[in-house]
């Protein structure tokens, strides 16, 4: 066939196979179709997309970054590509590369909430902990329900001295997940999570909370090791 007239994109049928392989977390298979097609559909931008968000969660971040560079060749406002590099970038250490792609997220799409997380993430690693802060707020102001995000941004304040807004924040935290914790279906690691550290269970933090014993919940949060 001329190449002018080779199709651009996949037959729709086979892009969602692969898009079902990899919502059913079958990630090897995901990359193995993908990678197939895209040697016949090399222009195929969604191609792209799946196998960088596929190569992540295989925690294959060479391949992330490769394919995330091809996409953002063909699409320079991807948001998703940016975001996804950020991550491989971050897991390979490569901070400020991190920090910048995650900047170039956010600034496409103000309203990322996990872009805006991980950027904070990658400040809180590289120590700038006041930018930290403020990305993981503007995350939450997107979505304020966002546990991780919570308790990271109570660290983040907590290091820069400002206890009573930390305190808050591991307090709406321990919050949202109380029902978890009582739940008989709730994981082991939920429960672990809320071990405190110096032998304090997580239930006495729930009781000081619901005492709103202040002092009590500050001693607790500035002994905690692993929030």
């Amino acid at each position: 066939m001329p190449t002018s007239l080779k199709q651009p994109h996949p037959p729709q049928e086979e892009v969602n196979q692969i898009i079902g392989l990899y919502n059913q977390g079958q990630l090897v298979k995901t990359v193995s179709l993908a990678e197939s097609l895209v040697r016949r559909y090399p222009d195929s931008t969604t191609l792209y997309e799946i196998l960088s968000a596929a190569y992540v969660g295989l925690k294959n971040f060479d391949k992330t970054i490769e394919n995330c560079q091809k996409l953002l060749y063909k699409n320079p406002k991807h948001t998703n590509a940016y975001s996804n590099m950020g991550m491989a970038l971050y897991n390979n250490n490569r901070l400020h590369e991190a920090v910048d792609n995650f900047q170039k997220a956010v600034n496409l799409e103000p309203n990322f909430a996990e872009a805006h997380y991980n950027l904070g993430n990658a400040l809180t690693k590289m120590g700038d902990l006041k930018s930290a802060s403020e990305s993981y707020r503007v995350s939450l102001s997107i979505n304020p329900n966002d546990v991780d995000a919570l308790l990271y941004y109570g660290d983040a304040l907590k290091a820069c001295g400002n206890f009573d807004h930390s305190i808050k924040c591991y307090t709406k935290a321990l919050n949202f997940n109380k029902k978890a914790i009582y739940n008989q279906s709730a994981t082991k690691s939920v429960s672990k999570e809320f071990e405190q550290a110096n032998g304090t269970h997580y239930l006495t933090v729930l009781e000081k909370l619901h005492q709103k014993d202040t002092s009590a919940i500050l001693k607790l949060v500035l002994d905690l090791e692993d929030l």
